[in-house]
């Protein structure tokens, strides 16, 4: 409600500021003042006419939130529009700059999981309860996130040529290749396959940037002790490009990032970005957005080589990567991106080579940030928890390596009859996935744990018709959105709400982990059920699928290293960032060291 007499004594200051310019009140008989005092004191009047609106326009706003009409539906209850100071802007910097934590604590101070805000010109129904989120993610609901996905294409991966096609096509091209990817039974097993022959190597006693691997080249990398190796590192950075390395060569090939070694730091370079992309702005008009733009442009130019390589295949027309100055084993490259090639081909019509290959460039551009830019972050706070400095981390760091004995092993090299030994590898179990699934209930409490603590998973979603949206057949609470209506889901908005969750900032897996119907404090062997359902899921769902990648990653990981900031003792939270849902974590320094193997 508006306190009316707070109004009145600011509007009471407010004359008294403006009247020290004319302290004899207004005058009767000189018709000019007002003229002459825009004259000389034109900010003055700017100031005073902005005020003034962004007066109007709350109490405006508030008076309609407080007074809306009832809904004409008895059944339903009207749903709260948010009053705002700002027009047209409406609440866009607080949504912005606090984004979740913000809407929680609007769902809580107005006691609903449902209200509407406006937001740049739009009202967006903005939706935390759970319950409610769970219908929206149902495929008979009658919602789509093909609008946002093509804002979304055309703005942050610069794929221009979608005026042309319709928006559902795009979409439709697009989940169908993330789907047929993270189904793929097979790309578990490259991966792995990958990891065997990499994991030993994330570090080594190299000081030359040419005897360095990729990852290490950008990490800024401090060799501490040669036997048993120990380095100090930024480890954010380090375990980024390690897992992106491991996750793009299971989809692209290895020898796609041999010949385009920037790639994966163009990619982050751009991504961090993505607020500003997404309004719109020309690169050269928004601040600081060149460098990433131009990032960006690296990345696409890196993939039209490879697409007219695969699509040289396709068409017959030459060998693979002739006119690209590039050779790339295209066996090695996951049938996915084939598929997109064909379908860029078919519909290109009278479209150039060129245009045809750079629109397909960037939806390889998005399938790959889909499946590499939120993984490999999960992979850095999983780590930064597992070795965290709360006694909960070391209690659920032993436990993870328990399990994980029945998952992979480190096999040690036999004599060679040389001056030098060769390293240890990895060896994964097979059907690595289903093995996790059953015997690492602590593993995959952790993930979620890190999901809950550091993502904020979020959607845009339109309503294709008119529907009631209810959290279930029980609840009394019932909303009528119309057809055309903007919806934000915020799935991460309740992850450290104390009414669902107890100590909401502790890091605790075990809250996932349930036997016997209660949840395992101290996680111990034997068999568990882990409660996915406990987290909100999106419409997607390609990310639940990419959990078993991330979760072979951290466990090649902790097979071979241990991690510990550089002054001794456990990581100290780093702090994040959040971009487009996904929190990013804040470069530091830690030390690494290999486990000496007994």
């Amino acid at each position: 409600m508006i306190d009316v007499m707070a109004v009145a004594e600011f509007v009471d200051d407010f004359d008294d500021f403006f009247a020290r310019d004319n302290p004899t009140g207004p005058s009767t008989t000189n018709t000019n003042t007002f003229l002459d005092t825009f004259q000389n004191r034109p900010w003055l009047w700017t100031l005073r006419l902005l005020l003034t609106l962004l007066l109007a326009t709350r109490i405006i706003t508030q008076i309609r939130s407080t007074f809306r009409p009832a809904d004409s539906k008895a059944e339903t209850k009207p749903i709260k529009r948010l009053p705002y100071w700002l027009p047209h802007l409406g609440t866009t910097p607080l949504f912005s700059f606090r984004s979740q934590s913000w809407l929680l604590s609007q769902s809580l101070a107005h006691q609903s999981g449902v209200f509407a805000l406006h937001l740049s010109g739009h009202d967006y129904i903005v939706t935390t309860s759970p319950s409610l989120l769970a219908q929206l993610c149902l495929p008979t609901t009658p919602v789509s996130t093909a609008h946002y996905d093509t804002v979304r294409r055309r703005r942050f991966f610069n794929n221009r040529n979608l005026r042309a096609t319709p928006a559902t096509s795009s979409t439709t091209r697009i989940s169908t290749a993330l789907h047929t990817y993270t189904s793929d039974p097979t790309r578990i097993t490259k991966l792995t396959r990958i990891l065997e022959g990499n994991a030993y190597n994330l570090i080594s006693p190299a000081k030359s940037w040419v005897d360095q691997s990729q990852w290490e080249r950008t990490s800024d990398i401090t060799v501490l002790s040669d036997k048993p190796l120990s380095i100090s590192a930024s480890l954010s950075t380090l375990i980024r490009d390690f897992s992106s390395h491991i996750l793009l060569s299971t989809m692209l090939g290895s020898s796609f990032l041999d010949a385009n070694p920037g790639f994966i730091g163009d990619l982050f370079a751009f991504s961090g970005k993505y607020g500003m992309f997404m309004t719109g702005l020309p690169y050269w008009v928004a601040p600081g957005l060149g460098p990433p733009a131009l990032a960006r442009e690296r990345c696409l130019r890196c993939l039209d080589g490879l697409v007219d390589a695969v699509g040289a295949e396709v068409d017959g027309t030459s060998m693979a990567g002739r006119g690209t100055g590039m050779l790339y084993d295209l066996e090695d490259v996951h049938g996915v991106i084939w598929g997109l090639v064909r379908t860029g081909t078919a519909r290109g019509g009278g479209k150039g080579v060129k245009t045809r290959t750079r629109s397909v460039s960037c939806e390889v551009l998005e399938v790959i940030w889909a499946t590499t830019f939120a993984q490999a972050n999960m992979v850095v706070w999983m780590l930064v928890h597992l070795f965290g400095d709360g006694d909960s981390n070391g209690v659920a760091l032993h436990g993870v390596r328990e399990e994980l004995k029945s998952v992979v092993q480190v096999v040690k090299p036999g004599p060679t009859g040389l001056p030098f030994e060769d390293p240890p590898r990895l060896q994964f179990v097979d059907d690595v996935g289903g093995k996790m699934r059953e015997g690492c209930p602590t593993l995959r409490g952790a993930l979620l744990e890190v999901q809950r603590l550091e993502m904020e998973a979020e959607e845009y979603l339109s309503v294709m018709e008119d529907f009631v949206l209810r959290g279930d057949s029980n609840s009394s609470k019932k909303f009528q959105l119309k057809e055309g209506d903007r919806i934000y889901a915020a799935y991460g908005a309740t992850n450290k709400d104390t009414q669902y969750w107890d100590r909401p900032r502790r890091f605790a897996p075990g809250r996932f982990v349930v036997k016997g119907g209660q949840e395992s404090q101290e996680v111990v062997q034997g068999s568990h059920e882990v409660m996915q359902d406990k987290l909100p899921k999106t419409r997607s769902g390609h990310e639940a699928r990419m959990q078993v990648d991330v979760l072979c990653i951290v466990a090649a990981l902790l097979s071979f290293y241990e991690i510990e900031a550089v002054g001794g003792g456990g990581l100290k939270h780093p702090g994040s960032s959040i971009i487009a849902g996904v929190g990013v974590p804040k470069d530091f320094k830690a030390k690494i060291s290999r486990r000496v193997l007994q």
